[in-house]
C-alpha cells in the first residue's frame, strides 16, 4: 500500500495500470481529510461515489477514518457518531483500514507543550502547538485501568497518557454483556465476511440532510441495508428509493447509543432514527423467496406424485 495527500487524479495514478503494477491499494485520505462533525450526509456520499467513479473497477477501494498525521476519528467527528462511521467503513466494498484505538472511541489524548513530541509543532511556535502537534492523535492506546492504561510499566511513556483511559479502555469494552464500541467493532468484523459485503453490490444516497443509507445485494444472498443519522436531531426516512428491498426488514446491529435491538422489524416506508444512530438490517432476497417456494412445490409435487 501507498500514501500520498494530493488530489484524487493522482492518488489513482499508485495503483498502476494496464502495463506497469502499482500498489494493490493507495489509502483513501478524502473521507479523513474532507468529512467533519458539520458535513451534510450529501458530502459523505459524494466523498464515496468520487472514489469509485475514478478508480478502476479491477482495483480495490479502501476508507480510512484516521491516521497518526490527524486528529482522532472521535474527536474530529464526535465520539457520539464514532460507531455510525465505523459502520459505514467497514461494510463498504473494499479494505476497512483502522487505526488504532477506533475500535473503542478513543479520543485524542491531552499533551502539553512541555510534553511535546512532534518535531512539526515542537520547532514552531508554542501558540500554534494545539492545531499543528500531531501528539494528540499518537497517545498510547487504553488496554486497561492499571497504571499507564497498561500500555507500559515505565514510569513515564514518550507521551502521556490521556486521563480518558480509566473510563474508556478495551478491557472495559470486552467485558460480557457490555454494549460497547469494541464488541460491535467485533460483530462488523464478523459481518463482512459474509458473501454480500465480499462480492455485493453497492447502491448508496443521502435519503435526508444528515442520514444517509446503502445497501450491499449480492444474487441469492441477502441484501443487507445501512442507515446512518450523523445529525444531532431526530430523523423519518424511508427506504423506498431502493427497490431491491421490499416488505420489512431486521435489525442485525446498531450503534451502542441506539435503542433498538437485533432482531427487531422496521418497516422500509417509515423509520425513524435518532440522533446520532446507525443501524444495519437484512432484507431477505427475493431470490430467496422465489427458491424457497420452488422448493416447497418440488417437495409438494414429490410428496403427492409417490404418496
Amino acid at each position: 500500500m501507498t500514501e500520498a495527500y494530493t488530489d484524487i487524479g493522482t492518488t489513482m495514478l499508485y495503483y498502476g495500470n494496464d502495463t506497469v503494477d502499482g500498489a494493490h491499494f493507495t489509502f483513501n485520505f478524502f473521507i479523513l481529510n474532507e468529512i467533519t462533525s458539520t458535513s451534510t450526509a450529501n458530502d459523505v456520499v459524494s466523498v464515496i461515489k468520487r472514489w469509485f467513479q475514478n478508480m478502476p473497477t479491477r482495483f480495490v477501494a479502501n476508507w480510512v477514518l484516521g491516521n497518526h498525521d490527524n486528529f482522532r476519528a472521535a474527536s474530529r467527528l464526535g465520539v457520539e457518531n464514532v460507531d455510525g462511521y465505523n459502520m459505514l467503513t467497514t461494510l463498504l466494498p473494499g479494505v476497512a483500514v483502522t487505526y488504532n484505538g477506533e475500535e473503542i472511541g478513543m479520543e485524542d489524548g491531552e499533551v502539553t507543550w512541555e510534553e511535546g513530541q512532534d518535531p512539526r509543532a515542537c520547532n514552531g511556535l508554542e501558540s500554534e502547538f494545539n492545531t499543528e502537534s500531531r501528539d494528540f492523535e499518537r497517545t498510547p492506546f487504553h488496554w486497561d485501568s492499571t497504571a499507564n492504561a497498561g500500555f507500559s510499566t515505565a514510569n513515564k511513556t514518550w507521551l502521556p497518557v490521556s486521563s480518558k483511559y480509566r473510563t474508556n479502555n478495551l478491557e472495559l469494552q470486552s467485558r460480557d454483556g457490555v454494549r460497547s464500541h469494541f464488541h460491535l467493532y467485533q460483530a462488523l468484523m464478523k459481518l463482512r465476511k459474509e458473501n454480500t459485503f465480499i462480492f455485493g453490490n453497492l447502491n448508496i444516497e443521502a435519503l435526508a440532510p444528515n442520514v444517509l443509507a446503502y445497501t450491499r445485494e449480492l444474487d441469492g444472498n441477502d441484501t443487507y441495508v445501512f442507515l446512518f443519522n450523523k445529525g444531532g436531531e431526530s430523523a423519518t426516512v424511508s427506504l423506498s428509493s431502493f427497490k431491491s428491498i421490499t416488505g420489512n426488514v431486521k435489525v442485525v446491529l446498531t450503534s451502542t447509543n441506539s435503542l433498538r435491538n437485533e432482531g427487531d422489524t422496521l418497516s422500509i416506508d417509515n423509520i425513524t432514527l435518532d440522533a446520532h444512530e446507525a443501524i444495519v438490517a437484512r432484507s431477505q432476497s427475493n431470490n430467496l423467496v422465489r427458491w424457497s417456494i420452488y422448493s416447497f412445490l418440488l417437495i409438494t409435487l414429490f410428496l403427492f406424485r409417490f404418496s
